[in-house]
């Protein structure tokens, strides 16, 4: 009796992984088709396919399904007739953790320059919608476009083809997160770029005056300090 379950599982656990096969088959070839005819129409099909696969708890740390919905996201992300305003923090949510599931999943790096290529994309899409939020003065959804960029780009440094922070998008984040009232983010991001050693004495000037409105004077002080040490004072003169 227990050799008949046993083997009743088995058939059931192979059945499963084959139909996910036949799945992700199908899922290539509808986003093959929408990134040779990008249209919403083909995206919405692709969509439906990929989510279909993602009702599967496995997909989850699947390389070749999480490689896939890295694929849907960039599509949605740079199609202008996609709709994600609805629900778009979770949707800047699922773009981060996706593509950093899909690197450390990708164990034997199959898809790595692949989606790497595409992480760069995504990035740059991002600054540019948090850009546009930005030229609306809708300061709050900049942010989260720009903080979005600026996770992307801590993944990009955990599986590097060039092991490079960006600067500038930190930077801009730190920008959008003081405009948008946050004065906890914009500290954290413009510490991260005076770690860094960006050359924009407005940076530390920012980071000083956000320590004295929070009454961190030490900080501020500390800060002062280290601003006169990458800007002597003579090199104003």
């Amino acid at each position: 009796m227990r050799q008949i379950i046993y083997t009743i599982a088995f058939l059931f656990f192979y059945v499963s992984l084959y139909s996910q096969s036949l799945d992700i088959r199908k899922a290539n070839t509808a986003m093959s088709k929408y990134w040779a005819e990008p249209t919403i129409e083909q995206l919405e099909k692709t969509t439906e396919i990929i989510d279909q696969i993602f009702e599967n708890e496995s997909a989850a740390t699947d390389r070749s399904a999480l490689y896939l919905k890295s694929q849907l996201l960039t599509a949605q992300l740079t199609n202008e007739d996609f709709d994600d305003s609805e629900n778009y923090e979770d949707f800047l949510d699922d773009i981060v953790s996706t593509y950093n599931k899909a690197l450390v999943y990708d164990e034997q790096n199959q898809n790595r320059y692949h989606i790497l290529k595409n992480l760069f994309s995504v990035k740059d899409a991002l600054t540019t919608a948090g850009s546009t939020y930005y030229l609306e003065e809708d300061f709050q959804k900049a942010l989260k476009y720009y903080d979005a960029a600026s996770r992307i780009n801590e993944v990009e440094i955990k599986f590097p083809r060039i092991a490079r922070p960006d600067t500038s998008t930190i930077y801009s984040t730190a920008v959008m997160a003081s405009l948008a009232g946050e004065d906890d983010v914009a500290m954290r991001y413009f510490e991260r770029v005076v770690e860094l050693g960006y050359y924009r004495q407005d940076a530390y000037d920012q980071l000083i005056n956000l320590y004295k409105k929070n009454k961190y004077d030490v900080k501020a002080k500390k800060m002062e300090i280290e601003k006169k040490k990458a800007f002597p004072p003579e090199q104003n003169d």
